[in-house]
């Protein structure tokens, strides 16, 4: 009768299982795949796409006005690209021409040569298939076992993430330097430094804030990892002579434009900013958003946030050097992946970059770690929605939480609520380390 009654309920939890994958696959598809595709005419890949065409015209790419001239005329441009292109507020209001490096024109220029709506399709399964890189890569360095259920959970959680949905939505490139550098981890833990740093400056030559976490585990998970180093930047030293030479023989001149746009992007009330001048800035994921209005001075926030990612990463390199006895790679990189994301210049899209977090719960739990593992998963639960946007919409509409949201701890506290959860799981993960090196020595 136990027994039996064993059976059971192993099979009820098998169904629930089940039926929870299946809604974590409708969600995924219809809020990801689904609304990419009804999303072509206009959306983040459509600037590196158009600035990769300008690159290979021998043009400035980083010019707003040669920008909207190249725009692709079956992508229906948008009425204010011309009209903010000529007055200059193109870069501050909207964020284009996007301010990657010139180094990723030659990355691109596969997707650049074809026709835009061909292009953004193959840049969609591009995507789609970074996901599942990032998704496989990540159980492999958990070291689960494809039997073992807490595999099918990993797969549950990485579909139902938010920032999953948001950056295959709206085509960001983020995605796919997410998946270069989980192949060059994973070709750096095989000891093959070359194709490992092939892979990580493929993914510095496209976005290289969002490549740093990579670089900085590759370059000290082991003893003798340093020879990742010279491939990665004999391969950035070759895609920047490519994408300089190109505007040189041109006679194009980019770094005065560059400069200009960046400044504009990040000024006061620029898309960009992160102070009360900017409507949209709770999307950002960078401490400053919490630290500047307690305050009120940029300088403040900057100094604060980079002194809190110093004194994390400082914690996590005194660790590494103890000499353990069993490393966790999975714990390093997911404890790096959420330092970096506080200093820098980050959206929600960017938020991608917690599953190594959450993978790293999942596999703890049932383990000596489980209360900081369950800590973590409930710190994470806030990222299954875009809850940010959902917040300002709720305030925009009710006039009383209005009211208290002009106060200076609704701005640092509540508002980039999810700014301090990373921090949270940062400081959680570097607790979890700390236990280990205790246990090793």
């Amino acid at each position: 009768m136990i027994a039996e009654t064993a059976a059971n309920l192993r099979r009820r939890q098998k169904w629930a299982v089940c039926f929870l994958l299946l809604l974590a696959i409708g969600e995924f598809s219809f809020r990801g795949p689904v609304r990419a595709f009804h999303q072509s005419n206009f959306n983040d890949f459509i600037s590196p796409f158009i600035q990769t065409n300008v690159w290979l015209s021998g043009e400035d790419p980083y010019d707003p006005q040669v920008f909207a001239r190249f725009w692709p005329p079956e992508a229906k441009p948008p009425d204010f690209v011309r009209r903010e292109s000529r007055d200059g507020s193109l870069p501050a209001r909207r964020g284009i021409p996007s301010p990657y490096p010139p180094t990723a024109f030659p990355l691109l220029t596969p997707f650049a040569l074809l026709h835009w709506f061909v292009a953004i399709r193959l840049w969609i399964l591009a995507t789609l298939a970074a996901f599942g890189i990032v998704v496989y890569n990540l159980i492999v360095l958990a070291k689960i076992q494809p039997a073992d259920r807490k595999t099918i959970f990993v797969v549950i959680a990485a579909l139902m993430l938010a920032p999953f949905h948001t950056v295959i939505a709206v085509s960001n490139i983020v995605l796919v330097v997410y998946a270069l550098g989980f192949l060059a981890v994973m070709r750096t833990e095989q000891q093959r430094y070359i194709s490992s740093g092939f892979f990580l400056a493929a993914a510095i030559g496209l976005k290289p804030t969002a490549a740093l976490c990579f670089l900085i585990y590759c370059a000290f998970r082991r003893r003798g990892a340093w020879r990742v180093v010279p491939p990665t930047l004999a391969g950035c030293f070759v895609l920047f002579s490519l994408a300089d030479g190109r505007m040189l023989v041109a006679g194009a001149h980019w770094v005065g434009s560059y400069l200009l746009n960046t400044h504009r992007m990040f000024a006061a009330g620029a898309i960009n900013d992160y102070d009360s001048a900017n409507p949209a800035r709770f999307d950002l994921l960078n401490l400053q958003l919490a630290f500047f209005p307690l305050f009120r001075s940029r300088l403040g926030a900057n100094v604060f946030a980079w002194l809190v990612a110093c004194m994390g990463f400082g914690c996590w390199i005194s660790s590494l050097r103890q000499r353990m006895l069993k490393t966790d790679e999975l714990l390093n990189l997911a404890i790096l992946a959420t330092i970096t994301l506080l200093p820098f210049y980050h959206r929600f899209t960017d938020g991608c970059i917690l599953l190594p977090a959450v993978v790293w719960s999942i596999r703890e739990l049932g383990r000596s770690r489980t209360f900081i593992a369950r800590a973590i998963l409930a710190l994470a639960v806030p990222f299954l929605v875009p809850g940010a946007a959902a917040l300002q919409s709720f305030v925009s509409s009710n006039a009383r939480i209005g009211i208290l949201a002009q106060n200076w701890w609704w701005q640092s506290f509540i508002a980039p609520y999810q700014v301090w959860l990373i921090l949270a799981i940062s400081v959680l993960l570097l607790f979890a380390q700390q236990g280990t090196s205790n246990s090793a020595a």
